[in-house]
């Protein structure tokens, strides 16, 4: 898989004959009485990515693959768009769509189309924030009204770098119990619905535990070593996302492309994470 855009999956012949972007920065420029003016870094443009696809009737439904892509730009859907190494790079809506028809059947079926996709970032400075709020919404409370006014002794908790730590390798545990049904799905479609249901209750776990992570490396204690983990961990969470849409089991296909867009982000978690994880085991955190 070359890369996958909410859940559009862009592999094999579908995957782009060409692609590039754009990165710039906003720059404010103020005049000056005498000389030249001056510039001031206001902050940075959204990006933009173009994908450029050779679709034909030899192995995808030129029309179908177009239709999608057509939806999701009248309806200025935000998607996720995660290479196929894991890599997240960032929420993007599709702002212009081109096509040329290279080639029809007698009746107007499309053969051979040529379509060129433009993507422009969708950006949230508020998403990281979102997300460490909805893992403190759904912990458990720690108090309550009706508490025993007896003294309780707690053991001693563990500190919060073993915990985020657990929460690392909860999720890759999850990824490969998934892979695996995935798998068993492949050659056991008569067990569609019973792997369906584990690989559901794997996703709420790397979700629960995504969420739990996200909420513990904004803690000072963590931030400095986090490094990347926390971007690699939103291509983990929207990958946990775009899955859920392939449950329950219909279309063994999709459900491997999505799996596939799974391992590759649990894959690029595990490589930013290294500094943290080192941290951990030299007991820095």
């Amino acid at each position: 898989m070359y890369a996958q855009l909410g859940s559009i999956v862009f592999e094999g012949l579908r995957s782009p004959t060409e692609f590039g972007g754009s990165h710039a920065a906003s720059l404010a420029e103020h005049a000056r009485i005498e000389g030249k003016p001056r510039l001031q870094k206001t902050g940075n443009q959204l990006q933009t990515r173009n994908l450029s696809l050779t679709l034909h009737a030899s192995f995808c439904s030129p029309e179908s693959v177009f239709a999608s892509l057509v939806e999701a730009c009248d309806a200025s859907t935000i998607m996720p768009y995660i290479l196929g190494n894991g890599i997240y790079v960032g929420d993007f809506v599709i702002e212009t769509l081109d096509h040329d028809i290279i080639h029809a059947d007698p009746i107007g079926n499309v053969v051979h189309m040529v379509v060129s996709v433009k993507l422009k970032e969708s950006y949230d400075v508020d998403r990281a924030g979102r997300l460490a709020q909805q893992a403190r919404q759904g912990a458990y409370a720690t108090a309550s009204a009706g508490a025993s006014p007896l003294r309780i002794v707690t053991p001693p908790r563990p500190s919060l770098g073993t915990t985020a730590g657990q929460d690392l390798k909860d999720i890759r545990l999850e990824s490969k119990a998934i892979d695996l049904n995935v798998t068993k799905a492949k050659a056991q479609p008569g067990r569609w619905a019973t792997l369906g249901t584990k690989i559901s209750a794997s996703l709420d776990k790397i979700e629960k535990s995504s969420q739990q992570f996200q909420s513990k490396i904004i803690d000072p204690a963590l931030s400095p070593f986090a490094g990347e983990t926390a971007q690699a961990l939103l291509g983990v969470y929207s990958s946990v996302q775009n899955m859920r849409t392939a449950l329950p089991i219909t279309d063994i296909n999709s459900l491997q492309n999505f799996n596939n867009g799974l391992q590759g982000s649990t894959r690029y978690l595990n490589q930013t994470s290294t500094v943290f994880t080192g941290a951990l085991a030299t007991r820095r955190i």
